[in-house]
């Protein structure tokens, strides 16, 4: 009978070890679909990393945020050796 009540007790630890899973994944997706929602609410590329870093800074309490768009210059490659160009007028 202890057996069955510890197996019985386990199952409800479980289930509601679940539950606060799924509510959390849940809130996490929601916040996500907001977030989502502000940002496409225009097509102006500054608004939209401005409503991202303003929504960014509310949801996580954040002193600051920064968002940079771009991409990382890498060093141009070496010249290479025996190759002609062909320039178009």
């Amino acid at each position: 009978m202890i057996e069955k009540i510890a197996d019985q007790v386990s199952l409800a630890l479980e289930n509601s070890r679940l539950v606060d899973e799924a509510q959390k994944s849940a809130l996490r997706d929601q916040m996500i679909a907001n977030i989502s929602s502000r940002v496409r609410e225009t097509l102006d590329v500054e608004s939209v990393v401005r409503t991202a870093a303003t929504e960014l800074r509310r949801v996580f309490d954040l002193k600051e945020a920064e968002i940079s768009i771009g991409s990382i210059q890498a060093a141009p490659p070496p010249p290479k050796k025996h190759t002609s160009q062909l320039k178009l007028k």
